[in-house]
């Protein structure tokens, strides 16, 4: 316990001022919101703003000891300091007993009319810490707590509360003792608070005084305490109007968008004092998040995302692709995105400006599955022309397919059949393309290059010199004149001949040595295996030859008995005539018909032997004439 030292001081500085009156707002709330010191406020279009304010009229005295002095309307003993020395308090500058005096400490009003009924007395408190250093030093005995007291026309003080420095407070003098130690540190009494008391019905006169009252210090150096914000005031006709001509202490608006400035008087509709204050609302239109893009979209391909609402550049967006790829696009976009997987994505936006905030907008945008493309074709290679057919083995089915056989010297290089078929008709390899779109309208490919090899066809072709001829010149010589031929396999149709009958030479020759028509084969080879073959027809006539025997023996036995001409390669039809003659040249026998032989007679009549002349005219195959003669023997 700290020992006290009992000194007698006089009253310095006592200062006494006029009462007056004054409105003062005490509170001005926008939705709830202290606006009191706050010129601007922000809301959105749509919502309501509730100003509720309230205030006095009538104040008595009202010091924030801002001005840095006692002020007016106080008496000391104690040279308050004004400096803040215990840190920050509930104003910019409050009042503060520190260590320029011992005891008793006292603040003392002039003195005031609160004759009436509901005047209240009002201040902010605090007591420094126990044990910290002077100036800040604070009390921890009972007696040195601050007593907020009153005097009527000068006399004696009576104790409206006492604040005991363990935190409690005492009316009446309850509190009364010495030396007695009530506990030290932290108490509700070592923090700034506000206090307001209704003065007491003892206290009502035309001349009553406040003072708060320190007792008992243990010196200069101990036992601190402070006041900020002392307001005296009694109830007065008073009221609230606003600059929207609403009367009272609540105004509800619904202001458009834009700027708008509301401003309220709190009138003395008694004395001429007024308090005014302004606000200034600005509406913010609400931001919104519609936007545009292709709803039905495939895998991996891009699509643009456009704003197209009311918001600015300088809003916040809060998009939400669903893991999309962003491929370009910041802020407000467009973006251009993708996805690489097929399902529903939900694309979200949410605009905020100027603490407006958008409702949330979804898009749903369905991806779908590209498809598998494939195909296969038989036969892969070959001859031209090739007929080549290719069978579709894409998925997912139904389908919608392009094909390209890359064959574009064709007039049907495409075609839009599920398995087409294509003949190629010239050598080379050819690439062919699918494109094939399902019902969703995805679509995808697949090139096969040089999938088709198309080989080269030979055209077989030959000439052969004569084409036609007699077996006295049997000889045909044939030349190739074939078309991309590398190999030659003959056949001469002439299978009598034996192993003569075939060749492999580019230009060979056969024999042929009977009469007949023989058809020629020539089958060609190109070097990839590729055949053609063709076929020619030779004649082969008998030669011209004809034979009359030199003796005949018409003696009915059957045997030589008739003279007649025998041969090949003549023409009987085409013209025939034999004529017979004695050795005096007589005429003894003729004939037009080669089927009528001389029998040795003329008229019937058997002729001598001897020897006789004949004269033959005939015709050979080629239709050339023939005249001949010679003798015969006739044996009787």
């Amino acid at each position: 316990m700290k020992k006290k030292i009992f000194l007698l001081l006089i009253m310095i500085g006592f200062f006494i001022h006029p009462s007056y009156s004054q409105c003062v707002l005490n509170s001005f709330n926008a939705n709830g919101i202290d606006v009191l010191n706050i010129d601007t406020i922000n809301i959105c279009y749509g919502d309501s703003v509730v100003l509720t304010a309230n205030g006095v009229c009538g104040y008595l005295m009202n010091n924030n000891f801002n001005n840095g002095t006692i002020g007016a309307g106080w008496q000391s003993n104690a040279s308050p300091m004004f400096n803040n020395p215990c840190g920050v308090g509930n104003g910019s500058t409050y009042l503060w007993i520190g260590n320029a005096s011992s005891f008793p400490r006292d603040l003392i009003t002039i003195p005031f009319d609160v004759s009436g009924a509901g005047c209240t007395i009002c201040f902010d408190l605090r007591f420094a810490i126990q044990g910290d250093n002077t100036p800040c030093e604070g009390p921890d005995e009972v007696d040195e707590g601050v007593s907020l007291q009153y005097s009527i026309n000068n006399g004696p003080w009576r104790d409206i509360v006492y604040f005991r420095p363990d935190g409690n407070q005492y009316p009446n003098n309850q509190w009364i003792g010495q030396g007695t130690s009530v506990g030290s540190g932290n108490t509700p009494f070592t923090t700034w608070a506000n206090y307001c008391y209704i003065v007491p019905a003892g206290a009502r006169s035309t001349q009553t005084r406040f003072r708060w009252h320190q007792e008992q210090v243990t010196d200069y150096d101990y036992d601190h305490w402070g006041l900020d914000n002392v307001t005296i005031s009694c109830p007065a006709s008073q009221n609230i109007t606003w600059s929207n001509n609403v009367i009272g202490d609540t105004n509800v608006l619904h202001p458009p968008i834009g700027v708008t400035t509301i401003g309220l008087v709190l009138q003395d509709t008694i004395g001429s004092n007024n308090a005014y204050d302004t606000i200034v609302i600005c509406t913010h239109q609400i931001p919104t998040s519609p936007f545009t893009a292709d709803q039905n979209l495939c895998q991996d391909e891009n699509v643009t995302i456009t704003y197209t609402g009311n918001a600015s550049p300088n809003a916040t967006y809060l998009w939400d692709f669903d893991g999309a790829n962003i491929v370009s696009g910041s802020n407000m976009g467009p973006f251009v995105v993708n996805w690489t997987n097929a399902a529903i994505h939900d694309v979200t936006l949410q605009v905020s400006e100027q603490g407006c905030n958008s409702t949330v907008t979804r898009l749903p945008i369905t991806v779908s599955a590209r498809p598998v493309v494939d195909f296969s074709a038989m036969p892969l290679n070959g001859c031209n022309p090739l007929l080549v057919n290719f069978t579709d083995n894409s998925s997912p089915a139904p389908g919608i397919w392009m094909w390209n056989f890359g064959d574009y010297g064709s007039a049907y290089n495409t075609s839009d059949l599920q398995n087409p078929s294509h003949t190629y008709a010239s050598k080379g390899e050819y690439t062919v393309l699918l494109v094939y779109t399902t019902a969703n309208g995805c679509a995808d490919s697949i090139i096969k290059t040089n999938y088709i090899d198309v080989y080269q066809t030979p055209v077989a072709d030959f000439s052969m010199f004569p084409s036609k001829t007699t077996t006295d010149e049997p000889t045909i010589n044939f030349n190739d004149l074939s078309l991309f031929a590398g190999q030659w396999s003959w056949n001469f149709g002439d299978p009598q001949s034996g192993q003569s009958n075939t060749s492999s030479n580019s230009t060979p020759y056969h024999d042929y040595n009977n009469e007949g028509t023989f058809n020629i084969t020539l089958i060609v080879y190109s070097e990839d295996g590729c055949t053609d073959e063709t076929s020619r027809s030779v004649i082969i006539e008998q030669a011209f030859t004809i034979y009359l025997p030199n003796s005949f023996t018409p003696n009915g036995d059957g045997i030589n008995d008739r003279f007649f001409p025998i041969g090949f390669g003549i023409n009987w039809e085409k013209g025939y005539n034999m004529k017979i003659f004695d050795r005096w040249g007589g005429l003894v026998f003729e004939s037009n018909d080669y089927t009528k032989t001389w029998d040795g007679t003329m008229k019937e009549k058997p002729m001598p032997g001897g020897l006789y002349s004949w004269y033959l005219i005939v015709f050979d195959k080629k239709r050339g004439r023939h005249e001949l003669n010679g003798n015969v023997n006739l044996f009787r």
